[in-house]
């Protein structure tokens, strides 16, 4: 009997359960969230693709310096600053003019050859000199008396192992002046010889171009 009431069929009205829509409404609030999320869009958009921009238009209007270039002054990289560079210009040393003793005077003139070097040709310093020939060598300097601090007259240049006759002379100033071809020589011996004065000698390199000597001082015998 259990189990025939079991088995039965239902003839019952099946039950169906009715659900309500409830339609979705907005808070207050959620207008202001959209705008607030569409500011924060805007201002990403406005400063990544505006700012590289407006780094190159700081780059493009730099400072203008002489030779039409132009300075950076600003740098298109977030968080760095590019530091402005500072152009100094350097103005060329002035030619100085080449000068003369006032007082005309006669142009000396004299040789001197020592070891491998060849004769040169002494004149006087009251001119410019001639331009100095490629790979010669210029020697001057001025003779005093070291008492009273004038220069002296006819003081004979002896190089190397030359004789008197062939050395350039003192001008009225004391002044003297020779060309010489260095050669192979490494030195050159000067001696300075004039009657009633003690002779003086020194040494000075060889090399190509003007060598001025010091200024040398002779001691009159008494």
């Amino acid at each position: 009997m259990r189990v025939a009431r079991l088995r039965r069929p239902f003839r019952g009205q099946p039950e169906f359960a009715a659900l309500r829509l409830t339609p979705l409404t907005l808070s207050r609030s959620a207008p202001l969230l959209l705008v607030s999320a569409a500011t924060v869009l805007a201002f990403l958009i406005v400063f990544f693709f505006a700012r590289p921009q407006l780094g190159q238009q700081d780059v493009q209007g730099g400072a203008a310096i002489a030779g039409g270039g132009s300075l950076p002054n600003a740098s298109p990289l977030r968080g760095r600053s590019a530091t402005d560079l500072v152009l100094i210009q350097v103005p060329s040393p002035a030619t100085p003019a080449p000068t003369g003793s006032p007082a005309p005077g006669s142009t000396p003139s004299g040789v001197g050859n020592a070891g491998s070097g060849t004769v040169g040709t002494g004149t006087s310093i009251r001119t410019p000199p001639p331009a100095l020939a490629a790979g010669m060598m210029r020697l001057s300097g001025r003779v005093i008396d070291r008492r009273s601090g004038d220069g002296i007259t006819g003081v004979c240049v002896v190089i190397g192992a030359t004789s008197c006759t062939r050395s350039p002379m003192t001008d009225d100033l004391g002044i003297w002046t020779v060309d010489l071809d260095p050669g192979q020589q490494l030195s050159w011996n000067l001696k300075f010889v004039k009657d009633n004065f003690v002779q003086q000698e020194v040494n000075v390199p060889s090399r190509p171009g003007t060598y001025t000597v010091e200024t040398i001082s002779l001691i009159a015998f008494r």
